[in-house]
Parts: C-alpha cells; sequence; structure tokens
C-alpha cells in the first residue's frame, strides 16, 4: 500500500514541479519592473495555470483510478495467501492422522495382547482423536476471527482512503479551476501562490488519512490473540494426549524408567 500512497501523494507531481520552477525563474517580487514585464509574465503564467490545470485534473483522475485498483489486487493476493496455508495445514494434519492411525494398527498387531489391552488401545486412539477434533476446532475458530479482524480492519483503512483520495481529487479539481477562473495579469503571483498552497493542504490531508501504524498495530493484536489461542490449544491437547498416554502404558504394563547418571 505504502507504493500507492505515494503515488496518490505525487498525483500533481509533474504540476507542482512546473509551479516549483515558475516560482524560481519568473521575477514575480521584482523590486524594479516596467508595467509591460508584469503583464507579459502575469499573461504567461494565467496561461500556464491553464495548461497545468488540464494536465493536473487528469493525472489525479487516473490515480484515483489505480488506488481502487490497488484495493482489488491487495485482496485478491490476501486470499490467495490463505488459500495456500489452509492447504499446507490440512496437508499438515492428514499427515499426522495418517501416521497415527499407523502407529495404532502396528500397536495393535503386537503378538501377546489380551483383550482388556485391545481394548485399552482402541479407547485411546478415540480419546486422542476426540482430543484432535477439540484442538482443530479451537484452532480454526481462532485462525477464522483473525481473518475476520484483518478483513475489517483493511475494509475500514480502504473505505477511509478511499474518501480522502476522492475528497483529495475534488480539493485539486476545484484549486485549479479556481486558479484558471481568477487568475489575471494583476494577480497571477497571488493566484499562484494559492494553488501551490490548496494543493499541498490537501496533500497533507490524504497523507495523515493513510495511518498506516494504527493499521499495524491493530493487525498484530489480531494475530496475539490468535496465537495465545492456538498456543493454549496445543498445550490443552498435549496435556491430554499426555494422561492418556500414560492410561494406556499402564494398561500394557510398560513401566517408565529411570537412568541415573553417577
Amino acid at each position: 500500500m505504502k507504493t500507492i500512497f505515494n503515488k496518490q501523494r505525487v498525483i500533481v507531481a509533474s504540476a507542482l514541479s512546473a509551479l516549483v520552477v515558475l516560482f524560481g525563474t519568473t521575477p514575480l517580487y521584482a523590486v524594479e519592473t516596467t508595467t509591460e514585464t508584469r503583464t507579459t509574465e502575469g499573461v504567461a503564467s494565467c496561461s500556464r495555470i491553464t495548461t497545468l490545470a488540464t494536465t493536473g485534473k487528469e493525472a489525479v483522475s487516473t490515480k484515483r483510478s489505480a488506488l481502487q485498483t490497488d484495493f482489488s489486487e491487495r485482496l485478491m493476493k490476501i486470499a490467495t495467501t490463505q488459500t495456500e496455508i489452509d492447504k499446507k495445514i490440512t496437508d499438515a494434519r492428514q499427515t499426522a492422522t495418517t501416521t497415527f492411525e499407523e502407529k495404532i494398527t502396528a500397536l495393535e498387531a503386537q503378538e501377546g495382547l489380551t483383550d482388556e489391552q485391545l481394548k485399552a488401545i482402541a479407547t485411546y486412539k478415540v480419546s486422542v482423536q476426540d482430543a484432535q477434533t477439540v484442538r482443530k476446532t479451537a484452532v480454526d475458530d481462532a485462525r477464522t476471527a483473525y481473518r475476520t479482524g484483518v478483513a475489517n480492519v483493511i475494509g475500514t483503512q480502504q473505505q477511509t482512503l478511499a474518501t480522502a483520495a476522492t475528497t483529495y481529487q475534488t480539493t485539486v479539481s476545484t484549486a485549479f479551476t479556481t486558479a484558471t477562473t481568477n487568475c489575471t495579469t494583476a494577480n497571477a503571483a497571488a493566484t499562484l501562490a494559492t494553488l501551490k498552497s490548496s494543493i499541498k493542504t490537501a496533500r497533507d490531508k490524504l497523507a495523515a488519512a493513510r495511518q498506516p501504524e494504527s493499521t499495524k498495530t491493530a493487525i498484530k493484536a489480531l494475530a496475539t490473540t490468535r496465537e495465545a489461542a492456538i498456543k493454549a490449544a496445543n498445550t490443552a491437547f498435549a496435556k491430554s494426549v499426555a494422561t492418556y498416554t500414560t492410561t494406556l502404558k499402564t494398561a500394557l504394563g510398560i513401566t517408565e524408567t529411570t537412568t541415573t547418571t553417577p
């Protein structure tokens, strides 16, 4: 977004550059100048404003359209990234499920197991699967809440910027129209100064509407909440599995041995 906003901030860069050059090269404030010189300078300045008005308005309109296009592209990029993440998570979960089932099958295939022990294995399998479901739900809920929150933050940001861009476009257009209408050989210098001031004020307001830090802060807070929820879900899952595993080991007659190194 930074690139687009930088582009927005220089929508009339070429026009302003020309005005700066005009201020720097035209002796509008010369102490000694003839009436003929002032008239010639005034006519040239007003003519220049008329030319800049046309190019400046066109540039603002073009950049306004580019901003809207960037909004759409950003949302599409987010959607694509989310789809890729979803696939990775789905694949990882499927791999984990397959591995777990293979280990359970191998455990059940051990020789000499009693019916009670086989029942304990079956109970263990169901308990772990239930814990996996609980964790999956908690993690998915956290991810969904994060995505919804991010969508709201970005939507609000884009609406704010769209409104600011429209206001900027209107203000710049009005400034050029007013300057073109009011400019005369007698007030060319004052008209140029007013035009420059109006465009600068409009540009500053557009820049202020960006508020990139507040957007980053909001998204960071959402990410923190998501990670905390996922961590809690993983911790609860691990604790449950540890309990189920201890119970299964007892049923299978497996005892923990501790080796002390002298």
